[in-house]
């Protein structure tokens, strides 16, 4: 569900139940993110917040190694399906059904729908302010795409894609 809406709860739940604690899980993202090559994060909340109320002062990623991480969830096929859902349904503990929808407009079907977008995430913090981390396929290419700090994110995701197919 991550993938599809923001769950803060349930991020640092994940956390704690993966690495024990929130200072464990921001050990075991900062072993992970080296082994994939990302130099420019610091993996301090496990929710992405940057706000006053953050856990040490929240992360910092660079838009390359947010690409990174992106390129690295597309090869785990559940993940990669999760964040082309345009809605996700779930039955909870009590037995009731809940769906949720994506905020990634760009996918088939939704306003902003872009031609080839399979995914990602949706995001706003303080810092950041809007963020979209998009990717789209065409001809077997994948792009990824980066944007923060923007009202128009899926404007300008859609131009970096434009940009990306007219190059080889």
């Amino acid at each position: 569900v991550l993938l599809v809406i923001s769950a803060n709860d349930g991020a640092y739940a994940l956390a704690e139940a993966s690495g024990g604690s929130v200072a464990g899980f921001q050990t075991q993202l900062t072993s992970l993110g080296s082994r994939l090559g990302m130099h420019d994060s610091t993996f301090n909340d496990p929710a992405g917040l940057d706000d006053r109320t953050s856990y040490q002062g929240g992360p910092k990623m660079s838009p390359f190694d947010i690409a990174i991480a992106t390129r690295a969830a597309l090869n785990t096929p559940l993940l990669a399906a999760f964040a082309n859902s345009p809605n996700y349904s779930f039955t909870d503990p009590t037995g009731k059904r809940h769906i949720v929808k994506n905020h990634n407009q760009l996918l088939t079907g939704l306003r902003n729908a872009y031609s080839g977008a399979d995914g990602f995430k949706t995001g706003h913090t303080t810092r950041a302010g809007g963020t979209l981390t998009a990717t789209a396929t065409r001809n077997g290419r994948t792009l990824i795409a980066v944007v923060m700090g923007t009202p128009d994110t899926f404007g300008w995701a859609a131009k970096l894609f434009d940009d990306g197919w007219r190059t080889t």
